[in-house]
């Protein structure tokens, strides 16, 4: 026994309605944190593309997220339907509540999740100014992890500029190995003043290449 898909497209819509407009208003504003991080620098970009970059990205991440959703949700709706037609004595009133603790939880994870990928689309958001500004990509973004406060900041390295990853380093800042493009590294911690933009210095410390 399944819901009808009708059930399912409602669901995601309410799902969509708690994350899109908070990761679209998040990546805008990583682009108007970075636009005037740029100015100091003298660089500039047109901004209202950027903003129309931020908020296209926001809007393809939060089906991800929904794609990601519906899958747990349909297989926990699915198997609570199972055990309903195969346990005699089970009511319907038993089922409404189960089905609803499913949903509800769901509702949780959404507000939760939102929470959390706020950074990231405010790292997006920077990206997205960057690139329109003519500066590598970043190849690794915040969040690192759940509850990750990290951040990034451009660097002149030479003749080019960088982007460089910047850890709040104090007692809350994880330790725990993390996988990046360059290889495994001890935490944000270890991420501290490495640089993160695509090109030849993905990687390094900033005192190793600026040394190199």
């Amino acid at each position: 026994m399944n819901l009808p898909p009708d059930f399912w497209a409602t669901e995601r819509e309410h799902l969509r309605s708690v994350l899109q407009p908070h990761l679209v208003r998040m990546a805008i504003f990583g682009v108007f944190e970075a636009e005037k991080k740029l100015t100091q620098f003298g660089i500039s970009f047109d901004n209202a593309l950027a903003h129309a970059d931020a908020a296209a990205w926001a809007r393809q991440y939060t089906d991800t997220i929904l794609q990601q959703f519906g899958t747990t949700t349909e297989k926990g709706v699915a198997e609570i339907i199972a055990s309903f037609t195969e346990t005699p004595g089970m009511t319907m009133g038993d089922l409404n509540k189960q089905l609803l603790d499913v949903l509800d939880r769901n509702q949780v994870r959404a507000h939760r999740v939102a929470v959390t990928e706020a950074t990231r689309a405010f790292a997006s958001g920077n990206n997205v100014a960057y690139q329109r500004a003519g500066l590598p990509a970043m190849a690794v973004h915040a969040p690192a992890h759940v509850n990750c406060r990290c951040g990034e900041r451009v660097v002149r390295l030479g003749d080019e500029w960088v982007i460089v990853w910047s850890t709040n380093r104090d007692e809350l800042v994880c330790k725990r190995p993390i996988q990046m493009p360059w290889g495994t590294v001890q935490g944000c911690r270890d991420m501290h003043n490495r640089i993160i933009s695509v090109g030849p210095y993905l990687g390094q410390k900033l005192s190793e290449a600026q040394r190199g």
